[in-house]
Order: C-alpha cells, then structure tokens, then sequence
C-alpha cells in the first residue's frame, strides 16, 4: 500500500539549535561533519547518547552558515510513531521559525524578525540583509505563564 508521506514541524521546544560561520567548509561529507561535531561539542560538551544532529548549509556573504539542530532520538521518534499510527510516513522533521523564513523569499523585505510563540516557550529568528543572522528558543516557567495577563481572550491556558 502507498504511505501517506509528511513533513513535521516539531515544537522549537523539542531541539537545540546553533548556527555556525565558516569562510569554506571540507568538501567531503565526513570531514564536514567532524568539524561541525569539533564546534558542537565547544558549545554543547554533553550529549545524550541517543542525540540526532542534522544541518543544512547556506551561502550568505561569502561565508558558509550551518544551521545545526540536535534533538534526542527518543523525542523525535514519539512523534513519528504518533504519524505512523495515522498511516502517515514521515518523511522530513523541522522546526517551525527556520520554515517560515521561505514565506519572505520573493518579498522586498531584507530586514524581518519571526517570532514563533507557542505553549511553553517562544522563539525568535532575526533576518538581517535577507541572511538569517540568529536564532533563539527560550521556554517559559509554566507558573511565569499563568500569571501573565492575557492580550486576547483564550491565549493563556487555564
């Protein structure tokens, strides 16, 4: 039978993310990613043992950004399993701020700032001469929440 391919956008919650520069990258794919393990292990010593890391490359400004994301297996595998007991396949995961910077390509604008606010937390990405430049996912204390006032009815959770 033919599976019912998707793409799943888990919470930014979910991940860890960095984004690193560099003038040229190695050519082969393995030296590629011993450098890009050498530079995640300077910004995150510790790992689980079951950590997943994929990266995508950009060209921006004659550098080479690498946009890395490391999320435990374990995590990502609920979600998958949850797809596949709805007969989907999962055939990419992301993170929602990074897939709405394509909602800018074919815009004027060079300068933006997307602000992902979910549940339990709230992300930003800031584009600077259409390149994106940072990204930050920062979780709020469930308490910190409740307290908040809400700015429209239902935003906040009972």
């Amino acid at each position: 039978t033919r599976e019912n391919l998707a793409s799943l956008l888990v919470p930014e919650s979910c991940l860890k993310v960095v984004i690193f520069s560099f003038d040229r990258l190695p050519a082969s794919a393995k030296e590629r990613e011993e450098l890009l393990r050498w530079k995640l292990n300077k910004v995150v010593p510790v790992t689980p043992p079951d950590m997943r890391i994929s990266y995508d490359i950009v060209k921006s400004n004659g550098q080479e950004k690498v946009f890395l994301a490391l999320a435990r297996s374990s995590v990502i595998q609920e979600y998958e399993h949850l797809c596949a007991r709805c007969g989907m396949k999962v055939r990419a995961v992301g993170i929602p701020a990074p897939n709405l910077v394509n909602l800018l390509k074919g815009n004027d604008a060079r300068n933006a700032l997307i602000v992902n606010v979910e549940e339990d937390s709230i992300s930003l990405l800031a584009v600077l001469d259409s390149e994106v430049s940072l990204f930050r996912s920062k979780t709020f204390l469930p308490e910190a929440l409740r307290s908040m006032p809400p700015t429209q009815p239902g935003c906040v959770p009972s």
